[in-house]
């Protein structure tokens, strides 16, 4: 029983909602001054510059101890409000049943946090007395950005809303960009995570993303051109090889999207005397390689059950 009430507690008591309810007891302490063990005076003072920092005057703080429990206040509300709203993301992410709600999900989430990391910065420093109007007409809005390298950050950004736009991948689609074939595990506001057959990550700009191709647009092919002896007649093998497609796809529905076509003679091999014989399966792009493993391997069970030679034996004599 306590195992259990402990797995319970793990699952309720996530990091995140560990999260929420300590910035929340923080945020609950500071922003109510009354029940500080401080002296009343610095209670007034607390309250003062907490009515200052959320909008009640325009009174300007200076770098004291009220201001710096102003401070942590803002942080902990920031971080409450990032963390529910992440919560609620994650929510509606495991509801959602296409991917390009999950995709949304996950851009929304860098949005968030760099949202809530911009306004903390900026929040704290005008609780702190800092003039930012100031900094920005001394240094110029342009140079400011240029200096922090937001430039990229703008243009990633850019581009990642244009991507949703667009819909030119969401989550779960296989892409090919640079050589690389990966499954989109994660669209954020700057870069773009693929993850290959192997495990391995590729994480990339936004903005680098050129010329990439999509194979979860449409059903991908499995293709299977097999070798049959010219000594078979090929309308033998079409009487043979058409009736098997419905018994392939009958075997493989989970992995075919529907029955498997076969299309006869593909092109011809005199030197190994034989021709080649071409079957073509639907299926996700995600189950390509075993789909075309389980083709080939139903066509050699196939030419094994009705004793079908893929070479001339002359031929096959010839090279020994």
């Amino acid at each position: 029983m306590k195992k259990e009430t402990k797995s319970k507690l793990k699952k309720i008591f996530t990091p995140r909602v560990v999260k929420i309810i300590i910035a929340a007891i923080l945020l609950l302490i500071f922003t109510n001054p009354s029940i500080l063990p401080v002296s009343a005076d610095l209670k007034n003072q607390v309250q003062s510059v907490l009515n200052a920092a959320f909008g009640h005057d325009k009174q300007i703080a200076t770098f004291s101890l009220p201001t710096i429990i102003t401070a942590l206040s803002v942080i902990a509300f920031l971080v409450l409000l990032a963390n529910v709203l992440d919560t609620i993301l994650d929510y509606f992410m495991k509801k959602g049943k296409r991917s390009k709600e999950k995709s949304l999900a996950y851009l929304l989430h860098s949005v968030v946090k760099y949202g809530a990391a911009i306004a903390g910065i900026i929040w704290v420093l005008a609780i702190f007395g800092v003039s930012l109007t100031g900094i920005f007409a001394s240094l110029g809005i342009v140079s400011l950005i240029i200096g922090f390298g937001a430039e990229s950050l703008i243009e990633d950004s850019i581009t990642g809303i244009f991507i949703m736009l667009e819909d030119q991948y969401n989550i779960g689609d296989v892409i090919v960009l640079d050589n690389f074939r990966g499954t989109v595990r994660r669209i954020g506001i700057r870069t773009t995570t693929i993850e290959d057959i192997g495990g391995n990550l590729k994480i990339i700009n936004n903005s680098s993303i050129r010329n990439l191709q999509n194979r979860s647009k449409r059903p991908s092919v499995a293709v299977c051109d097999f070798p049959t002896s010219i000594e078979v007649d090929v309308r033998t093998v079409d009487e043979i090889l058409k009736p098997e497609m419905a018994k392939i796809f009958a075997r493989h529905e989970k992995l075919y999207t529907k029955e498997p076509i076969y299309q006869s003679t593909q092109s011809m091999d005199a030197g190994n005397g034989c021709y080649y014989v071409r079957t073509i399966a639907f299926c996700k792009e995600d189950d390509i390689f075993e789909a075309n493993r389980v083709l080939n391997q139903e066509m050699i069970a196939i030419y094994a059950d009705h004793h079908i030679p893929m070479r001339a034996k002359y031929i096959v004599q010839e090279t020994r």
